[in-house]
Formats: structure tokens, sequence, C-alpha cells
């Protein structure tokens, strides 16, 4: 992917690497169409994220509070899923082995009808795990729905600028 623009009478060139974790991300997209428009040649994920970038201060997990948030804690434990031991027996050790060897790709379904529990069941699990849990954002800060495509690209997000931590990321109802 190349950026090419006039600057002072000269071009100037930015090839991100395919491997960067800008590139990887998502948050930031080039239009390989548009030429001359900036604000048509770049995309960026979220305008505030746009605007957080200018306090370099902020824990990277702030500035992409749009696109990816931070959990509460639970009030629960596992204890309190004893009527699913067997199940959480499997998924426990699994997620344990995953976070340890930080394998990729792994992914848990929890399917039920909405206010049956799952959200909790997650949030228990990642405190047991002592690891930190972040939702894929449904809503932007308007509390406007988010489409599946932006959804994705928040997923990107969230893998590749919190990859270097012990994370479980949730996809919740929206």
């Amino acid at each position: 992917m190349e950026f090419s623009r006039k600057f002072g009478g000269k071009h100037t060139h930015v090839w991100p690497g395919s491997d960067s974790k800008l590139s990887k991300s998502s948050i930031v997209a080039v239009n390989k169409n548009s030429t001359y428009n900036l604000s048509n040649k770049v995309k960026i994920i979220s305008d505030s994220f746009a605007d957080d970038m200018l306090n370099l201060d902020e824990d990277i997990s702030e500035m992409i509070k749009d696109a990816v948030r931070p959990c509460d804690k639970s009030s629960l434990n596992l204890k309190d899923y004893e009527h699913i031991s067997k199940d959480i027996d499997i998924v426990m050790p699994y997620l344990k082995n995953a976070i340890e060897t930080k394998a990729e790709g792994v992914n848990i379904l929890f399917y039920g009808l909405p206010g049956t529990g799952k959200t909790e069941l997650v949030k228990t699990i990642s405190q047991a795990l002592k690891t930190k849990l972040f939702e894929i954002s449904y809503a932007n800060e308007d509390n406007e729905s988010i489409d599946g495509h932006q959804r994705l690209k928040a997923f990107k997000v969230a893998q590749a600028l919190l990859s270097n931590q012990n994370i479980l990321l949730m996809y919740d109802e929206a």
C-alpha cells in the first residue's frame, strides 16, 4: 500500500509494512483509488480516535474506546456456576493454555436467550483467568448501532493493538 502526497514540491511516499500493527488493525484504511483528496484517501476508524491520537499520554485502551470497551468486573465467581461446572471444566483449561501459549484463533461461543447470564459468565471466566476483558463495541459514542463491517474493524483494532496483553475479547448481543 503506497501513500503519495506532494508536500513543498516533493512527493512523499509512505509504505506501511503489511506486518505493522497500523496496517493489521484497520485503524487507518487507505483508498488506493483516490490520490489527491486526503479526506477521501485516508479513513480513520472513528473521529474521536483521531482526536485522541493528539494526546499521546493516553493508554491504548482509552484511545480505542469507541471500537473496543473494557468490561466491568463480575460480582460472581466460578462457584456460582456449579450447574454448568462440566462445561467450565472444559473451557477454563482450554483458555488458560491458549493464553499461556499465545494461541491465535481461539473462539468460544456462548449461545442462549438474552438475559440468561452469558455476559456475566464471560466476565467471571476472565476474572478467574486474571485477564482483562474487552467488548467489541456495538454502538458508537452517540449510541448509534455499528454495522457488522465496523465491528469487524473494531475487532481487528483490538487484536493488533492489544496483542501484547493477556486479554479476552467479547462480542455481545447488539
